[in-house]
């Protein structure tokens, strides 16, 4: 055909680069003409080289973002890990070192106060002891109450009343003695003398600072010093951290006015990070968070001419509280609280002791516990009295752990901490609680089933919990009943939404053997805790209705006897507040912290003498109350708890609200 080109014909002229070859044969009778013309390949090779070049366009349009968004979440996230990091330091200073240590430096230690560095000081293991000798020199042995608790090494903070504070360093413990090294005289010196009959006090420190500083590669970075534990690097490429302080009425405070007697009550955190070098350059929003510096616990009293207002035990920075117990005639209370790094903690208080400052009285760490579901104290008669039992779970791990009493019949740090069983028969834990038979009972709601270990049958390596009895539902909370039947809270979700938790009794013959359980409740909402008065008898679940509300119901013993009509609501979070909004005569002048006013509550708690512990983990706070009891002079309500302060500015008397408790006395 006249023009036309093979491109077989035209790929062997490039190829052989001569003069063109003779016209091919003509093609077979009947067969059509194969191949494609130049201009097809061309067309098709450009189309192909334009999609091509689209597809890499929209690929590394694509990498590029996904390689940003990456680093942008990366940085974010790191500067909200660093904020949560610095929050938590600061929030546990001055815990455990009372009003005559200051807790708070802004600034390191030997340089001027500024903004950008910090240091805080704490006594997290609330160890401390008071000199009952006078402390002059160095390397000198000082007679000191609790000496045994301190060891060589140890960081102290050494104070007396009349303002006199000074770091030091244990040298040598002996024989109730202990020997010191001044950490801010020169060659181990102290500054100054501290008295035993000015009440001169020795107390454990742990001091962490937080500054900027620029590291090897002179990146400016964000560090954790802490004194005998070495740096932590909380972030990267800091291109800012300021630190604001303010006063009780919320004032900015300028970090040189701040000193012993005259410390913030609360501490703003501004950090900013920089673009990192090397990396796609992204904009990270700097990261704010205040930080409320409130008491761990107080005893306070009612100044203002308010006849009838007493207030009690508040607890706060208590950090995911999910029980407290105690023992009956005992001094000391004590709240299990489930720290996010999955290290539990014991706080010990104590209940009926009416001091200026209440502090909580020790903090026992228990290290090898982790996922704290509940903690109680056996019946007083029996193989398990005398020892307070803690009981976690995990997946498909149940542990049941055991804290004996010191030398001196009390629990605290040198208490001996015990495993008593762990066991992989239960897929989760629910609740525990001891029966009246003298078996520890504990819940499963994944199999619907209560279990029980029987006296002796703890061994952590051979002893096995035996299956009691099987309810409908989850079931969770377990409680011992002043009549001797055990309560299980449960969660049917083929209920109704009305009717969704039931309460399930479990009562024991005359020979204290275990019957059938029969049903004998269905609240409406979510149930969440279940805890028995000790004076009353009454049965009370905490629920949380279909609004999201916390209410308290009351079980009480007639009811129980005879479960008819719906049972009396003892306390609802919303009417409460509404109630502090209408009557608190002077809650427009004061400042509400938003912790008093939690969202909702998570447990529900008696000990021993009859008082009510509420806890709210979103706010780390809980709350010792009184429930209203008729036959008396006097009756209690739930209400609003206060400090009465001196404004700075005038003569005026201000109120500073830390607790949501009152008790009404009247007829």
């Amino acid at each position: 055909m006249a023009g036309y080109c093979s491109l077989g014909t035209l790929l062997q002229l490039l190829r052989v680069g001569a003069e063109p070859a003779a016209s091919p044969p003509p093609p077979a009778e009947g067969k059509p003409t194969a191949g494609f013309t130049l201009i097809e390949v061309v067309i098709t090779l450009a189309v192909t080289l334009a999609v091509m070049a689209i597809v890499y366009s929209l690929s590394r349009s694509v990498s590029l973002l996904h390689s940003s968004e990456s680093h942008r979440a990366e940085r974010g996230l790191s500067s909200l890990r660093a904020l949560d990091e610095t929050a938590i330091e600061v929030a546990r200073a001055g815990f455990g070192l009372g009003a005559d240590a200051q807790s708070l430096y802004p600034g390191l230690p030997g340089e001027p106060p500024g903004y950008e560095a910090i240091t805080l000081r704490s006594n997290p293991d609330g160890i401390a002891g008071v000199l009952q000798g006078n402390l002059v020199a160095r390397d000198q042995m000082v007679p000191v109450t609790n000496a045994a608790l301190f060891r060589p090494g140890d960081r102290v903070l050494i104070t007396d009343p009349k303002g006199g504070r000074e770091r030091a360093e244990v040298v040598r413990s002996e024989w109730g003695s202990l020997s010191f090294r001044s950490l801010d005289g020169a060659d181990g010196q102290f500054n100054r003398r501290f008295l035993a009959s000015l009440g001169a006090r020795v107390l454990k420190m742990r001091e962490v600072r937080l500054r900027r500083r620029a590291d090897g590669h002179g990146a400016v970075v964000l560090v954790k010093e802490e004194e005998g534990s070495g740096e932590q690097v909380l972030a990267r490429h800091v291109q800012e951290l300021h630190f604001e302080y303010r006063d009780d009425l919320g004032e900015v405070l300028e970090p040189s006015r701040i000193r012993p007697g005259h410390l913030a009550a609360g501490v703003g955190i501004h950090l900013r990070l920089a673009p990192e070098p090397g990396r796609p350059p992204v904009f990270v929003p700097p990261v704010n968070l205040f930080v409320a510096l409130e008491p761990s616990s107080a005893v306070v009293g009612f100044d203002l001419p308010q006849p009838g207002f007493r207030l009690r035990r508040v607890f706060y920075r208590i950090d995911s509280a999910v029980g407290v117990a105690s023992r009956p005639f005992g001094e000391s209370g004590f709240i299990l609280a489930v720290a996010p790094t999955g290290k539990n903690w014991l706080y010990a208080f104590r209940k009926q002791r009416l001091i200026r400052d209440a502090r909580i009285d020790t903090v026992v760490a228990l290290a090898s516990v982790a996922g704290g579901v509940n903690l109680f104290f056996a019946p007083e008669e029996g193989p398990w009295a005398g020892f307070l039992y803690v009981v976690t779970g995990q997946l498909r791990r149940t542990q049941v752990w055991r804290i004996a009493p010191d030398s001196y019949e009390a629990i605290g740090p040198s208490s001996a901490v015990e495993l008593l069983a762990d066991t992989s028969e239960l897929t989760e834990l629910g609740g525990a609680a001891f029966g009246i038979d003298g078996a520890l009972y504990l819940s499963d709601p994944s199999q619907g089933a209560v279990f029980r270990y029987l006296p002796g049958a703890l061994d952590p390596l051979n002893g096995r919990p035996q299956s009691a009895f099987l309810v409908r539902g989850r079931p969770g909370p377990l409680a011992l009943g002043d009549n001797g039947s055990l309560y299980v809270l449960t969660d049917d979700p083929e209920a109704t939404e009305s009717g969704r938790t039931v309460v399930w009794e479990l009562p024991f013959d005359g020979a204290s053997a275990p019957l059938l359980p029969r049903r004998i409740a269905r609240l409406a909402g979510e149930g969440r805790s279940l805890a028995v008065d000790p004076l009353t008898g009454s049965l009370y679940v905490l629920m949380r209705d279909g609004r999201g509300d916390s209410v308290l119901v009351e079980l009480s013993r007639l009811w129980l006897r005879r479960p008819e009509g719906l049972p009396r609501e003892a306390f609802r979070l919303s009417a409460y507040k509404k109630q502090i909004e209408s009557t608190f005569p002077t809650l427009g002048e004061v400042r509400i912290h938003p912790s008093l006013f939690p969202p909702f509550l998570d447990f529900v708690a008696f000990d021993a003498a009859g008082s009510l512990y509420l806890g709210a983990s979103k706010t780390s706070i809980v709350v010792q109350a009184e429930l209203e009891r008729p036959g008396g002079v006097s009756f209690h309500r739930v209400g609003l708890a206060g400090i009465v302060g001196q404004d700075p500015h005038s003569d005026k008397k201000v109120v500073r609200l830390n607790a949501w408790k009152k008790t009404v006395f009247g007829f």
